[in-house]
């Protein structure tokens, strides 16, 4: 999560734009989350997010790097 993050803040604005069906915000929020409470993080709802939020993420980046080309 942490390495999704990092790598959702270091996609320029436009391209963001470009895949409104990315969930960038959500992603690099939740990277900060992470790196920055460690110490407060709640890992039965990181899991949660793990099992829910995840494949629907890699589903949609899948989908912008196809029409990337």
């Amino acid at each position: 999560m942490e390495i999704v993050g990092e790598a959702a803040g270091r996609v320029s604005p436009e391209t963001q734009a470009r895949f409104p069906g990315v969930p960038w915000r959500e992603a690099i929020a939740t990277r900060h989350r992470i790196t920055h409470g460690y110490d407060v993080v709640d890992y039965d709802i990181l899991w949660d997010t793990v099992l829910d939020d995840f494949p629907p993420l890699v589903a949609a980046l899948e989908q912008a790097f196809a029409d990337l080309g």
